[in-house]
């Protein structure tokens, strides 16, 4: 039994959930103030227009989400969901105008800053003080990868929660998606949520509503660079990470991630094969297992400079194409997979191997493939519109599958659910207009990060030495 239990760290985190609104936000009725969406159409479009000019993009972004006043805010889930499901229908080939029309149509907080620095706690990669690991897992086997990270770097981008158990529960690692940390999209707290009627401490859904197990304990790993750098390196984190974390704890670990991690996963798991004895399960929401036929409408400039991951994640990416050639196309762990037809992130996400979150299962270890409206169809909440690229993550079908594979510690089945009272959630039971609004706001959080990415390149980063044979023809690495 492994399901997830989040427990949020005390001090920063804590305080951030009652500290009185921003300056910032008190001031916002000011002649700079979007009050209509023309004005967010115009401004947007002007980013747009001048964002390759811009040293530091992703400030310039904030300060539109800063300006905009949204005539009303979400008072309820429903509400809250149905308003998201406009943004993404009102802009589906636009990503920063969807992202800004959450803010204005009162889904999400515009302050997104103080959001993020909530979790300088859970963002942290820079602890130094975690334990050895009690065996050489540098590497641990001859058949590894080499590593090019040091190895003090790569312990100390987990953050292990005070509560910790060291064995006494099953171990999780949380893996976070392109443009943030897993502190911010695994721990949330609502921050200053000053559109809502309320504010107060929350925790990532996965984490509230697995919080009464007494099974498991989480591990947020932090990538540098908001995960937005060569998916090849992050790879080494999470490869270490399963076997740092197997050896402090004697026991097998899960990985749970969200979009980009199911890449990062499969690639650790199929060049580090050490990790695979590790390894229990898997379970990745909204993957992008084939790429994504719309992942370069992330990048601000069309065809111009972008994060390397995002490169790395279009459809036809060589990254993508060595991952799945020679057996890649199949997890090396259990896995369950979920995904949506109203993925503004990933697409194709279709019923039937088409889909970029399906996988096949040529090692046989297990797969469960999901696509929620082959389950739910298009009406009912759980298969909506609002099952975009993060609304799956609060997901009602989709988290009772995440616990039905944490607690058998095998890939999902969908009889040990009942799919029919499931399919007609918003959200599940248990969890608040809060927690849903914040889980949204890490689609906005990572607009900003790929936008302000560091190391933006016109190309994708070079094949390691170690994969150059799986490159497929017609191909360069």
């Amino acid at each position: 039994m492994i399901p997830v239990l989040v427990t949020l760290a005390t001090g920063l985190s804590l305080a951030y959930a009652v500290l009185a609104p921003s300056p910032v936000l008190e001031a916002r009725a000011s002649s700079s103030a979007i009050t209509a969406a023309p004005q967010l159409s115009s401004a947007i479009a002007t980013f747009e227009a001048e964002v390759a000019t811009l040293a530091a993009a992703g400030l310039a972004l904030e300060a539109i989400l800063l300006d905009i006043v949204p005539p009303s805010a979400s008072d309820s889930i429903p509400a809250a969901v149905s308003r998201a499901a406009s943004a993404y229908s009102a802009h589906p080939t636009d990503f920063y105008q969807e992202i800004a029309s959450l803010v204005f149509n009162g889904v999400v907080p515009g302050d997104i800053a103080l959001i993020e620095a909530g979790f300088i706690v859970e963002n942290s990669n820079t602890n130094i003080l975690n334990p050895l690991p009690k065996s050489n897992i540098y590497p641990k086997s001859s058949t590894d990868a080499p590593y090019d990270v040091p190895e003090l770097t790569l312990r100390a981008a987990m953050y292990i929660p005070p509560g910790f158990t060291y064995g006494a529960k099953q171990p999780v690692l949380l893996v976070p998606g392109t443009g943030g940390y897993a502190g911010e999209q695994f721990a949330t707290n609502c921050g200053l949520l000053t559109f809502a009627t309320y504010c107060r401490l929350t925790v990532f859904p996965v984490a509230k509503l697995f919080a009464n197990s007494p099974n498991a304990d989480p591990v947020f790993l932090n990538l540098p660079d908001n995960a937005l750098d060569d998916i090849q390196v992050y790879a080494e984190y999470v490869a270490y990470g399963i076997n740092y974390l197997n050896s402090i704890t004697g026991k097998k670990v899960a990985t749970y991630g969200w979009s980009q991690a199911a890449v990062t996963v499969r690639w650790a798991t199929k060049y580090w094969p050490s990790t695979r004895s590790a390894s229990s399960v898997s379970i990745q929401i909204s993957p992008d297992y084939h790429g994504s036929i719309v992942e370069l409408a992330l990048c601000p400039v069309p065809g111009g400079s972008c994060a390397p991951s995002v490169l790395q994640q279009a459809y036809n990416a060589t990254f993508i194409a060595t991952l799945r050639n020679n057996g890649g196309d199949s997890p090396y762990i259990p896995l369950t997979s979920i995904y949506s037809a109203f993925d503004d992130v990933v697409q194709p996400q279709v019923s039937g191997p088409g889909a970029s979150g399906f996988s096949n299962d040529g090692h046989g270890v297990g797969v469960t493939n999901v696509f929620l409206q082959d389950v739910c169809g298009f009406i009912l909440p759980g298969g909506a519109p609002q099952n975009t690229h993060e609304g799956v993550l609060y997901n009602a079908l989709a988290l009772a599958l995440a616990n039905d594979t944490l607690t058998t510690g095998k890939n999902a089945n969908l009889a040990h659910v009942n799919t029919a009272s499931l399919c007609e959630k918003f959200a599940p039971d248990g969890l608040s207009l809060a927690d849903v609004a914040v889980t949204i706001s890490n689609i906005v959080i990572s607009g900003i990060n790929i936008a302000d990415a560091p190391n933006k390149s016109s190309t994708e980063p070079p094949i390691k030495a170690y994969a150059m044979k799986d490159i497929p023809s017609g191909f360069s690495g």
